[in-house]
């Protein structure tokens, strides 16, 4: 004989479902765990070397004002910069970050260029002269 036909509004849902359903209990795990460790991510890296930079996840929204392409560039232009440097220093520091800290720090000062003069045997260049005519006519 078929059960009889059910509603959310049924007085007896608990009591009915007790005696007909199957008893679970929740506190039990069913998942066998004797592979966790194998097939965990983190465990994954640590064997094979990966540095794992963990962070803390944020939830937020983060507008970004470059796209990949000008991300890339700008990569770029730090390496070239970077490169540009004396060799003196980037060989006391491994990267932008340490040496920023150094000049924070007081242990590295730069001064300014003096641009205004060419370096000697470098012709200066002269300023383009004005034409009073923007169009040229």
């Amino acid at each position: 004989m078929f059960p009889p036909i059910r509603s959310q509004s049924d007085l007896d849902q608990d009591e009915y479902s007790r005696d007909t359903g199957v008893d679970f209990d929740p506190s039990e795990d069913m998942a066998r765990q004797e592979g966790a460790a194998e097939s965990d991510i983190n465990v994954l890296m640590e064997r094979f070397g990966v540095q794992s930079f963990q962070r803390p996840v944020v939830f937020q929204d983060v507008d970004y004002d470059l796209d990949l392409m000008q991300v890339y560039q700008a990569d770029r232009e730090m390496r070239d910069a970077w490169e540009r440097l004396p060799a003196e220093l980037q060989g006391a520091y491994r990267g932008w970050p340490e040496l920023f800290t150094a000049v924070e720090a007081g242990e590295v000062t730069f001064r300014p260029d003096d641009r205004s003069q060419p370096p000697d045997g470098v012709p200066a260049v002269p300023p383009a002269p004005a034409s009073a005519d923007p169009a040229g006519a």
